[in-house]
């Protein structure tokens, strides 16, 4: 059941601008050097992008996934209470927006493309998106229906520490779902994809980008209630490791 968050709901809440500049700084370097900053007509229309971007194809993947997360909370025919964590520019808080009876939250450190996301999407009541950090002292008492990461949890060193703050902010019958994030078999496969990381940060001048960046197996998910849906096809075709959609509930099934 969604609980009523609309005292705290507008365009954009900016908790302390200082804060994370460093960071942002880096990672917008990075994603303008990768070719990842769109415009404002491209972020409109996200996840759909013309087939001659050089991104075209993981955009495709990318559109399967949103779309199966939000068929999936579609069904449940409730009011919903959504937090996307990681949103970037707004683009898969803006499709869950359009759940029937949902209230969305998008957050994220990144300012820059949260400016962009609350210009882009300004005309949507029903949705928001917050500057901060999840464990900031200001979503304390705050309860979600559903929290969802979509490419985002590789940015946490400790998953166990973020889930358990998750789930301590979800509702009775709440859920985190994970998408579009890889997990490696075991320790030494994590181990050897935080090298290739740091070697293509280095490589695109962004070498700090390292300390930000976290590979992981799924042994964080032993302790809690979780099942994981097998992907589709073309995730299989089009990617080398897994990608599973994870969802971990509050409660028993």
């Amino acid at each position: 059941m969604a609980t009523n968050n609309t005292s705290y709901r507008s365009p954009l809440i900016v908790t302390n601008p200082e804060i994370f500049s460093e960071k942002e700084r880096i990672y917008i370097e990075l994603r303008e050097h990768e070719g990842r900053v769109y415009s404002d007509e491209e972020v409109k229309l996200l996840p759909n992008i013309p087939f001659n971007h050089p991104l075209a194809f993981e955009w495709k993947v990318r559109k399967k996934s949103s779309e199966k997360l939000v068929n999936y909370l579609s069904t449940k025919k409730l009011p919903l209470t959504i937090l996307e964590i990681g949103c970037g520019n707004g683009w898969l808080s803006h499709s869950l927006a359009k759940i029937a009876n949902s209230e969305v939250t998008g957050l994220d450190i990144n300012l820059t493309e949260l400016e962009q996301a609350a210009r882009v999407f300004s005309g949507h009541s029903n949705l928001q998106f917050i500057y901060a950090d999840i464990f900031d002292t200001w979503f304390d008492g705050k309860k979600f229906d559903m929290i969802v990461m979509a490419a985002a949890i590789q940015y946490f060193p400790e998953p166990k520490k973020l889930i358990n703050r998750l789930l301590s902010m979800l509702t009775k019958n709440g859920e985190i779902h994970i998408i579009d994030s890889p997990l490696y078999k075991s320790e030494k496969e994590s181990e050897e994809a935080n090298k290739r990381s740091a070697e293509y940060f280095l490589k695109q001048g962004s070498s700090s980008m390292s300390q930000y960046y976290f590979h992981h197996t799924p042994s964080f998910l032993k302790s809690y209630k979780f099942s994981l849906i097998k992907p589709s096809l073309l995730e299989k075709i089009s990617r080398s490791k897994l990608f599973p959609w994870v969802i971990i509930y509050k409660s028993a099934q």
